[in-house]
C-alpha cells in the first residue's frame, strides 16, 4: 500500500493533472463500453480483441510509467558527469513515451470506437451527415469543383499533400519547436493527445462512415441510402480511372481492411482531426513567430479543402474539428503550463541537440 501511495504522489507529480483526468476517463470509457459488448449489453460492431486490447493498455501503461521514471531522472539528478548520461536517457525515454503514448492512443482508441460502433447507429448517422450535405448543396456541386481542382494540376497536388501528410507536419513541428520554446513544444505534445481524446466521446455519440465510404459499404446497403448516395458513386465510377479515382479507392480499400479485419466500421468522421491538427499547427507556429504561423494558414485552408474534395468528411466535421483544436489548445495553456526552469530541464528533442551540436562545431572553428 506504502509503495502504491508513493507511486501516486510520483504520478501526480510529474505528469500533468489534466492529461491523467482524460486518460482516466476515456479508459473508463472504453472498458465498459467494452465489457458491455462481453457480457451482451451492446451490440458489437466485429471480432474479439480481448488480447489485442490487453497487450495494448499493458504497452499504455508501460509508456507512462516510462515518462514517469523519465521526469523523475531529469529532475532528480545533476546535470553533469556521470549523471549527465542517465538525465539524458531521462530526456529521451519522456520524448518518446510521449510520442508511444499519441501512437498507442492513435491505435488503441479509434479502433475500441470502431468495434463498439453497431451498423444501425453508425448508418443513422452517416445518413444525417449526409442528407445535411445534400441540402447544403455540396454533392451537386461537388463533380464541378472537382473537374474545377483537378484542372489545375499545381493546386491539385498542394491540396494532396496538406492533407494527406499532416501528421508529417505535426511530427516534423514537435522535433523543431523545442529549438524555439520548449514551453510551447511541451503544449504542443499535451495538444495532440488531448485533441484526440476530446475527440473520443464525439465518435461514440455519433459514429459516421466517410461520405463515399458509406456509398460503397456493402453492409450498410438499403435503398434508401443507394438512392441517397446515388451522386457520390456516379462521380466515383465515371472518374476511376483518374488520379483522383485512384487516391479515393486506396482510402476506400483502407477503411474496408479495417472492417473485414473485424475492427468494425471506421466512424472517425467528425470532428475531423485533420482540421483540429492543422489548428494546433497554425496556432502553436504563430507563438514562436507571428509570420510563421501566417504562412501555415494556407495549409490549413488546403486541409479543408482536401477532406471534401477526397471525399473523406462531411462539411459538418471541419468546424467542429476547428473548435476541437481551439479547446484543445485552452485546455493546455489552463492546465498544463509548467515553471519554464522546469520544462527546460524536461524537453529532449533530437533536432535541438542537433542545434547545440552545431553551435559548439562553430565555437571550436572561432577558437
Amino acid at each position: 500500500m506504502k509503495f502504491l501511495l508513493g507511486l501516486c504522489k510520483v504520478v501526480k507529480k510529474y505528469v500533468p493533472n489534466v492529461l491523467l483526468l482524460l486518460l482516466v476517463a476515456n479508459a473508463m470509457l472504453l472498458l465498459w463500453l467494452f465489457g458491455g459488448q462481453t457480457f451482451g449489453l451492446i451490440a458489437p460492431g466485429g471480432g474479439g480483441h480481448g488480447a489485442r486490447l490487453v497487450l495494448s493498455l499493458g504497452w499504455a501503461t508501460f509508456l507512462v510509467l516510462l515518462l514517469v521514471l523519465g521526469r523523475w531522472l531529469v529532475e532528480v539528478l545533476p546535470t553533469r558527469p556521470p549523471s549527465v548520461y542517465l538525465v539524458i536517457l531521462g530526456r529521451l525515454s519522456v520524448y518518446g513515451s510521449f510520442i508511444g503514448l499519441f501512437i498507442v492512443l492513435y491505435t488503441l482508441v479509434p479502433t475500441l470506437v470502431f468495434y463498439v460502433s453497431s451498423a444501425e447507429r453508425t448508418s443513422a448517422f452517416s445518413q444525417w451527415y449526409f442528407a445535411l450535405d445534400t441540402r447544403l448543396g455540396v454533392y451537386e456541386l461537388f463533380p464541378t469543383f472537382l473537374d474545377g481542382v483537378r484542372a489545375i494540376p499545381w493546386l491539385y497536388n498542394v491540396i494532396d499533400i496538406s492533407y494527406t501528410h499532416t501528421m508529417t507536419a505535426l511530427i516534423v513541428l514537435t522535433l523543431l519547436l523545442p529549438v524555439a520554446s520548449f514551453q510551447q513544444a511541451y503544449k504542443l505534445m499535451l495538444g495532440i493527445v488531448v485533441t484526440l481524446l476530446l475527440s473520443v466521446p464525439m465518435w461514440l455519440a455519433a459514429p459516421a462512415l466517410a461520405p463515399l465510404q458509406l456509398a460503397l459499404t456493402d453492409t450498410l446497403s438499403s435503398e434508401t441510402l443507394i438512392a441517397q448516395t446515388a451522386p457520390i458513386r456516379t462521380v466515383y465510377e465515371t472518374r476511376s480511372e483518374t488520379t483522383w479515382g485512384t487516391q479515393t479507392g486506396e482510402w476506400i480499400a483502407m477503411w474496408e481492411r479495417v472492417h473485414t479485419e473485424g475492427f468494425g466500421y471506421a466512424i472517425s468522421a467528425n470532428p475531423s482531426m485533420h482540421m483540429a491538427w492543422g489548428v494546433l499547427i497554425v496556432m502553436f507556429l504563430w507563438r514562436v513567430a507571428w509570420w510563421a504561423g501566417l504562412l501555415a494558414l494556407p495549409f490549413l485552408v488546403f486541409e479543408a479543402i482536401g477532406t471534401i474534395l477526397f471525399l473523406q468528411h462531411y462539411v459538418i466535421d471541419i468546424p467542429v474539428g476547428i473548435l476541437v483544436g481551439f479547446v484543445s489548445v485552452w485546455i493546455v495553456d489552463r492546465y498544463g503550463t509548467l515553471p519554464e526552469q522546469s520544462v527546460q530541464r524536461f524537453w529532449f528533442s533530437p533536432m535541438l541537440w542537433l542545434n547545440r551540436f552545431g553551435r559548439r562545431l562553430r565555437l571550436r572553428q572561432l577558437d
